[in-house]
């Protein structure tokens, strides 16, 4: 398997490119599929997948990939997963799951240290991000955070996920100061299941038409660096809520 710096683009960005990284927290995105299905009463909810080349594409929209990441978890060496995000041009990373709990460990780190790495080295661009998963504002950690220092360093910010699972105050924070795509729109395009049900063509997002951008947009100059950075104040008490984690 492509470690994270061997999938990283290795030629120089024109000066008039605005790089475009995207970071799929896999088994997220999996959970809240599922969540979902349950929730619509779709058989064998249980069995339900990522149709990746779909989910990939809709993320993109159109625009040419700078860097895309994919982190997962295992309880067995099997990279088949992996493999699959590979093939679309991402770099897939796959974690083993703790020996003792059989939870994940890591996955949201490795995630979000992989994005913050490629967003110090570059120009700023536009980050699109798959989680449903805002824990760990409070402690100054989690995607939520990162969202707000990547758009304080002067990168567009898009999340997609399911509306049904996502935080709610980052969702609210997306939509105020850049773009939330809700996944239930699209669950027939990128789940599908095994021997039943087959995923349908992807269509684009409501409100995405005029999000594209060509190779002569000018890019954004940043907000000022993560040394003069501070957090938005502390949430309050609905938003720190479990609900809300």
């Amino acid at each position: 398997m492509r470690t994270n710096r061997e999938s990283a683009p290795s030629g120089p960005f024109l000066p008039q490119m605005r790089p475009l990284v995207v970071g799929i927290d896999d088994s997220n995105i999996l959970m809240s599929a599922r969540e979902h299905a349950r929730e619509i009463g779709e058989p064998d909810a249980g069995s339900l997948r990522l149709d990746i080349p779909h989910l990939v594409k809709l993320a993109l929209n159109s625009r040419p990939l700078t860097y895309g990441v994919a982190v997962g978890s295992t309880n067995q060496a099997d990279t088949r997963v992996a493999q699959v995000y590979e093939r679309v041009g991402f770099a897939g990373m796959w974690l083993e799951r703790g020996c003792l709990s059989g939870r994940e460990v890591g996955v949201d780190a490795t995630l979000a240290s992989e994005l913050q790495w490629f967003a110090l080295q570059r120009t700023p661009g536009t980050v699109v991000l798959l989680t449903a998963d805002g824990a760990g504002y409070r402690h100054g950690r989690g995607f939520f955070m990162l969202l707000e220092q990547m758009h304080y360093l002067g990168w567009s910010v898009e999340l997609l996920a399911y509306r049904s699972s996502a935080n709610k105050a980052m969702v609210e924070w997306v939509e105020s100061h850049g773009f939330f795509g809700d996944l239930a729109d699209h669950h027939d395009a990128i789940t599908f299941v095994h021997g039943r049900r087959h995923s349908v063509p992807v269509r684009e997002l409501d409100g995405w038409a005029d999000r594209g951008f060509s190779d002569g947009d000018e890019l954004s100059t940043g907000g000022g660096n993560l040394g003069s950075y501070r957090p938005r104040p502390p949430m309050s008490a609905a938003e720190a809520s479990p609900a809300n984690s």
